[in-house]
């Protein structure tokens, strides 16, 4: 995907910022999708169901927030602590919702350790203990990434 630069009329690769920008809305639209086959009538639930769903959600909110700290002039970090990426954004005052920081420092722990990708943790005392609060309400992470994804679309879509 390349990018017209109007002022010198060449293609150029887009900013990583828009990059990441794009695929957390890919990764949030695939959780979409996920959570509506339940509409489905020939649907039937199993038990780990939401694990894909949330591991999607979990990235969008990583991408999200490298995205934010890109766009304040941050070089690109290759971790997945979304408290750490929070700290940043907070360091660096970016404008990020309060309900969006409490979300992403709240999955950090089940990010980190890749429990929505292998059910459990292999670093963890409790293995295939999810307990928290949004791994219930996947409607609340959808308000609020969407939320910030409209909010980040206007800092960093060319």
């Amino acid at each position: 995907m390349m990018a017209l630069n109007k002022k010198t009329g060449e293609y150029q690769p887009p900013d990583l910022k828009y990059i990441h920008f794009l695929v957390a809305l890919a990764y949030f639209q695939a959780a979409v999708v996920l959570y509506r086959r339940k509409e489905n009538p020939s649907y039937i639930e199993q038990p780990l169901d939401r694990l894909p769903i949330h591991n999607s959600l979990n990235h969008a909110i990583e991408l999200i927030l490298k995205s934010y700290l890109l766009e304040k002039g941050m070089n690109e970090k290759n971790i997945h602590d979304l408290e750490e990426l929070v700290a940043d954004c907070e360091r660096l005052d970016v404008d990020v919702s309060q309900q969006f920081k409490e979300l992403a420092i709240g999955q950090s722990r089940i990010h980190e350790e890749h429990r929505m990708r292998y059910y459990g943790s292999r670093t963890s005392d409790e293995p295939g203990v999810f307990g928290h609060i949004y791994f219930s309400n996947p409607e609340t992470m959808f308000s609020l990434i969407e939320k910030e994804l409209e909010r980040l679309a206007s800092k960093v879509c060319p």
